[in-house]
C-alpha cells in the first residue's frame, strides 16, 4: 500500500468514526470522557496498523485506530451530534 493509499484510508475509517461518533454521540461521549488522557489501544492478534499486537508485555505496532479515537475524543465537544463537521471530503472523488 503506498502512502496516499493509506492516507485515504486513514481519512475514511475517521469520517467512519466521526459518523458513528455522531449517531451514538450520548453513549460515545460518556465513553471517550471517562477515559480521560489515557492511551486507547486497539489489541489485535495480527493487525499491526490499525491496532497493536501483544508480545509478552508490550504491545507493538502502529494503533492507528486508538489514535483516532483519541483525535476524536480531543475534538468531541466540536462534533455536531447529528451531522459530523468533515470538511472536504469526497469520496471516489466527489463530494459528499
Amino acid at each position: 500500500m503506498d502512502d496516499n493509499s493509506i492516507d485515504i484510508s486513514i481519512n475514511v475509517m475517521e469520517w467512519c468514526l466521526k459518523v458513528k461518533f455522531a449517531q451514538h454521540y450520548e453513549k460515545l461521549n460518556v465513553l471517550l470522557k471517562s477515559t480521560h488522557n489515557k492511551f486507547i489501544v486497539e489489541e489485535s492478534s495480527k493487525d499491526t496498523f490499525w491496532g497493536a499486537k501483544r508480545e509478552k508485555d508490550y504491545l507493538h505496532g502502529q494503533n492507528i485506530l486508538g489514535k483516532l479515537w483519541m483525535k476524536l475524543r480531543e475534538e468531541q465537544s466540536t462534533i455536531n451530534p447529528i451531522i459530523p463537521n468533515i470538511e472536504n471530503f469526497n469520496l471516489l472523488g466527489q463530494k459528499i
